[in-house]
Formats: C-alpha cells, sequence, structure tokens
C-alpha cells in the first residue's frame, strides 16, 4: 500500500517557514486581524442609542437652563428597576397663555396630560455628536430600528456563510477574497450615506455578508501555507492583533463622536486589500480537490523560487497521489456524522455548545450600551478580557481537561448572569453589575476557546471541518435572535441575564456529557467514532499531571500531540469569532 501523502510534507520541501510565508502574514494575516475587527464591529457604535427626551419649543423666551425647561415640560416616569427619570416619549401637553405663561392641559383624571413627542427629539451629546439613531430619530415608536439592524446583520452573516462557502468551493479562494471585499466597501459606503432606514439596513446587511467568508478565506489560506510551529505565532498574533483592534474601537469612536466619520475610518481602509490581492495566491489544496494540478504546481514553484529551494522531482507523482486521496474523501457527507449512535449524540451536544457559545458571546458584547457607566469604556474592558481568557483557556484544557474546563467556565457564566438579575435594582450596585458583566464575557470567552478545541478532537478527520461547519452555521443562524434578546431590556432589564444564564446553564449540563480527549488519539475515519472514548466514566477527572504519571518516559509524545491539537483548536475559534460576534456581530 502506498504511503500516505500530506501536503504539509510537499509544503515542508518547498518551504514552509520562509521569507513567502512571512511575507504572507505580514501583508495578509496582520492587516487582516487589524481592520475586519473595526469593518465589523463598527456598526455596535453606529446604532448607539444616547439618552434622549422630547423636544418642547420655547425655552429660550424663558431664560431657563436645558436642566430646568426638562423639568418643567417632560413628566417623570418609573422604570423597571425602580427608577424615576425624565421620560425619553412623552412631554406635558402645554399652552402658551397671557405674559408667556405656561399652562399645562389637565386631563380626565385631574393630573397634566402628556403627549407624544410633537416637536421631535432633543439628544445627550456629551459622548456623541451624531449617531445613525439621532440623525434619523431611530427611537420610541422607532426604538427597535437598531436591533432590526443588527439583527440583519446577523441574517446577512448566516446567508454569506452558506453562499460565498459554496462559491469558494466552485470558483476558489482568491476570487471570492476579491469579490468580497469589493462587496464589503461599497455595501459599506452606501450604509455610511444611507437616506433611509430601508437603504441602511439592506447596505449594512449585504456587506456583512461578506465577513465570515473574508476571514475564513485569508485564515485558512494562511494556516494551509506556513509551517506547523509558524502556525502557533499566527495564531497568537493574529488573535492579539484582533485583541487590540477592539480595544482601539472604542477609543477612535470616542475620539471622532460621529458615525459617519466613524464609518469612514474603520471601512476605508479595507480597500488595502484590492492592492495586496495581487500577492494572495489560490489555495493549492483546493487546486488540488478540483485536478488542476499545473496550477497548483505552478504555485508551489513559486513558493520554492522565494524561497530559494529546489522543486521535488517527484511533485507530479505526489500531487496525484494527493488529488486521489481528497477525492476519496469527499465521499462523506455532514449526515455522516449522525450514522452511529454515540457520534450523533455528541455531534447534537457539541453544536448546542456553539449555539450557547456564540448566542452568549455576541450577546454581552452588543449589551455594552445597556450597560452602566460609560459605553466607551465598558466595551474596552469586554474587549480587553479576551486576551488573558484565551490564555486561561488554552493552559486549562491543557492541564485540568477541555471536559470540565469547558464545564466550570459555562457554569461561571450562567452564575454571573443569573446574579445579575437582582442587582439591577440596586442603583448603588451597577459597579457590581457592570463587574459580573465583565466576568461572564471572560467565562464565555474561554469556554468558547475549549469547545472548537474538543470540535477539532471529538470530530473524526475526515469530517472535522463539516463538523466544525455545522456547529458554526447552526450557531449564526440562532445567533440572529442575540440582538432581540438584548432588546428585550426594553421590557425588562432582567430578562437578557435570565435568558442568557439559562443558556449557559444548560450548555453546561451537555458539555458535561463530552468526552474528556486531552492525551488521547483524535479519530481518523467515521468508523473510529462508534465507540471513541465510550467507557469514560462520568466523574472522571483527567489532567496533564495524571497523563505524565500514568505515560511516564511516554508522555512527551503525549505533550506533542497535544499541542498540535491546540493548534487546531485555535484556528477555528479565531476564524469563527464574531464571526466571531455579533460577532459578529453579529457580528
Amino acid at each position: 500500500m502506498a504511503p500516505r501523502v500530506d501536503f504539509d510534507d510537499i509544503l515542508e520541501m518547498v518551504g514552509n517557514e520562509n521569507w513567502f510565508q512571512r511575507r504572507l502574514i505580514f501583508v495578509l494575516v496582520y492587516p487582516v486581524s487589524f481592520l475586519l475587527a473595526w469593518m465589523v464591529l463598527n456598526i455596535l457604535f453606529m446604532v448607539s442609542v444616547p439618552d434622549h427626551w422630547c423636544h418642547v419649543p420655547g425655552r429660550e423666551m424663558y431664560n431657563m437652563t436645558l436642566e430646568q425647561w426638562k423639568n418643567l415640560t417632560i413628566p417623570r416616569e418609573t422604570d423597571e428597576t425602580g427608577e424615576t427619570r425624565l421620560s425619553q416619549c412623552r412631554m406635558f401637553n402645554l399652552t402658551l397663555g397671557d405674559g408667556f405663561a405656561l399652562t399645562p392641559v389637565i386631563g380626565s383624571n385631574g393630573t397634566a396630560a402628556t403627549v407624544g413627542c410633537m416637536h421631535g427629539w432633543e439628544y445627550d451629546r456629551s459622548n456623541w455628536r451624531r449617531t445613525a439613531v439621532s440623525d434619523f430619530d431611530w427611537v420610541c415608536e422607532d426604538a427597535a430600528n437598531p436591533t432590526t439592524v443588527l439583527t440583519m446583520n446577523s441574517v446577512g452573516s448566516v446567508v454569506g456563510t452558506l453562499v460565498y462557502g459554496i462559491m469558494a468551493d466552485m470558483i476558489g479562494r482568491r476570487p471570492v477574497f476579491f469579490l468580497n471585499i469589493v462587496i464589503f466597501l461599497i455595501g459599506g459606503i452606501i450604509n455610511i450615506f444611507a437616506p433611509t432606514f430601508l437603504v441602511f439596513v439592506a447596505s449594512r446587511a449585504i456587506a456583512q455578508t461578506t465577513f465570515p467568508s473574508l476571514y475564513n478565506t485569508f485564515f485558512t489560506l494562511a494556516v494551509e501555507l506556513v509551517g506547523p510551529s509558524l502556525r502557533g505565532q499566527v495564531n497568537a498574533i493574529a488573535f492579539c492583533v484582533w485583541t487590540v483592534s477592539m480595544c482601539l474601537l472604542p477609543l477612535v469612536a470616542w475620539l471622532v463622536a460621529d458615525w459617519q466619520w466613524l464609518g469612514l475610518i474603520t471601512i476605508v481602509p479595507g480597500a488595502y486589500f484590492l492592492v495586496v490581492c495581487r500577492y494572495i495566491p489560490e489555495s493549492p489544496r483546493w487546486l488540488i480537490s478540483v485536478r488542476r494540478k499545473e496550477e497548483a504546481k505552478e504555485i508551489l514553484k513559486d513558493i520554492a523560487a522565494v524561497n530559494k529551494r529546489e522543486v521535488p522531482k517527484d511533485l507530479d507523482q505526489m500531487l496525484d497521489d494527493l488529488s486521489q486521496q481528497i477525492e476519496h474523501e469527499k465521499k462523506y457527507g455532514i449526515f455522516s456524522l449522525f450514522k452511529y449512535r454515540l457520534s450523533a449524540i455528541r455531534t447534537v451536544f457539541l453544536t448546542f455548545c456553539f449555539i450557547g457559545n456564540i448566542v452568549i458571546y455576541y450577546a454581552l458584547q452588543m449589551n455594552v450600551s445597556n450597560m452602566a457607566g460609560n459605553e466607551f469604556l465598558n466595551f474596552f474592558l469586554l474587549s480587553a478580557v479576551e486576551a488573558p481568557a484565551n490564555l486561561i483557556g488554552w493552559l486549562g484544557s491543557e492541564h485540568l481537561g477541555r471536559r470540565w474546563t469547558e464545564v466550570g467556565f459555562l457554569a461561571i457564566t450562567g452564575v454571573s448572569c443569573l446574579t445579575i438579575m437582582p442587582l439591577l435594582f440596586s442603583p448603588e450596585l451597577t459597579w457590581l453589575v457592570t463587574a459580573l458583566a465583565i466576568t461572564a464575557k471572560f467565562s464565555i470567552t474561554v469556554s468558547f476557546f475549549v469547545v472548537f478545541l474538543q470540535s477539532a478532537e471529538i470530530y473524526p478527520t475526515v469530517l472535522r471541518g463539516s463538523g466544525q461547519a455545522l456547529g458554526s452555521t447552526m450557531a449564526y443562524a440562532v445567533g440572529i435572535g442575540s440582538p432581540a434578546i438584548i432588546y428585550l431590556s426594553n421590557a425588562n432589564p432582567v430578562l437578557p441575564y435570565l435568558i442568557l444564564g439559562s443558556i449557559a446553564v444548560l450548555c453546561a449540563v451537555m458539555a458535561s456529557f463530552l468526552p474528556e480527549t486531552l492525551g488521547t488519539d483524535m479519530p481518523q475515519c467515521l468508523e473510529d467514532t462508534r465507540d471513541f472514548l465510550h467507557d469514560q466514566p462520568y466523574f472522571s477527572f483527567i489532567t496533564r499531571r495524571k497523563l505524565r504519571a500514568e505515560s511516564g518516559a511516554g508522555s512527551g509524545g503525549l505533550r506533542r500531540r497535544s499541542v498540535v491539537v491546540s493548534q487546531d483548536g485555535l484556528n477555528g475559534a479565531v476564524s469563527t469569532r464574531l464571526a466571531k460576534l455579533e460577532a459578529e456581530a453579529a457580528i
């Protein structure tokens, strides 16, 4: 039987950690990681809802301060938390009498009558000079419009994942990447200057369809064309760049304080990718899979030339063998994951964990405008926790195991969200609410990391991509409801935290039934999943120290295998995030 051909072996021969790879990283990976975070998450600030109240004309005639005029013309209301505040959507029905005296119209119940905002609204300009909400008056009767924008944003991500994923398989990664950039730039610019709500929401949704494809395409290309040891560096630095970009976004938003300028600053730099497209090769793996061997060979020759390496003499034969292997693996479809009972149950549980993680992750990020305190600082804090959270996720999963790290941090997320509920009715404890929200975001980020690592180790090699795609697609589809969950805070601020906390607890229970894969060999073929780790006790607790004690001198092999798996897991976590989001934002 002929030995199995691996593309990584071919890549090593032409150079997998040399000048070609480093040029690809610095020209593509780092700029994309930085700019995409801005291009996708800017919408959360563009539709920020500032404090507002009815505009009542005539203040200049009475020489009153704004606060005096508001107290005179705006009624007070008690919200769901028991706090009394000036109404945002009602005003006293006042008439101007002799001597410029203001006389309230008395209602049938003997109190001053109120009416809706007949003359429009005024907005708090302390944080924002302009947002899309203040420009279009998406408040009161139209208060659902920002939520609709974010919901359609998520719909765009789901549609784009399916449409551009199919296109990438049909015409290749490179042309789809170029097409996505063009569509995003056109849609983004139209969105910034949209004259109506319909144009605004449609242009943004169309632009958002490109995000998952953009991120997955560039990251897949980078991972495919670099060596194993360099992948760790690519993963780590790309994620750090993404986190830095998220942390800088609120600073930029605070400095410009204008939604259109923010849109231009964060979207127009995306034109950079049109310039560097010439340096982006087509995926050799894809070319081989569609029997375009000669084009793949030319790309490999270019890589060898840039890296000053010799082209293997038997390259043609190796590419032929690899093409046959890929063709053989194509016979498995996504429904093959449900062929065996044990595999089907684990697929369902993993998919639910995907859904729960993404819904909670994006909902907590989108909820920043509802948190007490400064929205820019809150966004920064929620973003800054990502770096240490992923470090904890990696260390926890490597030393304490995947299973209980996932369960533990999902439980912390659930407890944090549920604990917030009674605190919402105590204005003096807003600092504690913010702290618990940050704790929940930290914990779900750890869980987010681990669930992708688990999927890389539980699904068999021939269906690993399909399994992760199933989880991601289902998660994005259900994640469409994330903005609606946050919008429920308008009815009762407790509801979002009740829903998110309950989802986290349910996912923790499901995750506890997944096997512990630390230190085990990954399943390779579909048949391996029939009884993969089926005899593992429910209350087993496998740690790195225990494995080393049991394996003795053989622990080195386990350690090396685990590092490779960790990189695979990080690939999935970074490539899907926000899309991570709402993030994608949902982003």
